[in-house]
């Protein structure tokens, strides 16, 4: 009885199509095969080409290049929030509030 359960409790979380192909079967009839990561290793090894020593370091230098820069982009994105913040606060701690000014196309600004 347990069996039957524990099958109806797997055969629930199929698909309507999977659960009909499997409600027919016992657990017996199931094939469980060992994975082949070996194989898939094996035929990368074997497609990639060998790099030359100057290949290796330009791709170095690129990795480093590329990784300063995106710290660089997080070093400023950081910073922009930080000035947003410090901007924020100095509006609402100012002595005298702030009017945005408006300048018609015509205004020379003097």
């Amino acid at each position: 009885v347990n069996e039957s359960e524990d099958q109806d409790r797997m055969l629930s979380l199929l698909s309507p199509e999977l659960r009909e192909q499997f409600s027919g079967m016992g657990t017996d009839n199931l094939l469980i095969l060992p994975s082949s990561k070996s194989k898939i290793k094996a035929k990368k090894a074997q497609s990639l080409p060998s790099l030359t020593p100057q290949e290796i370091k330009a791709a170095k230098t690129q990795y480093k290049n590329t990784q300063r820069k995106l710290q660089q982009l997080e070093q400023r994105k950081k910073q922009k929030e930080l000035r947003k913040g410090l901007y924020k606060q100095l509006e609402e701690n100012a002595l005298i509030p702030t009017v945005p000014v408006e300048r018609n196309a015509g205004d020379s600004g003097a």
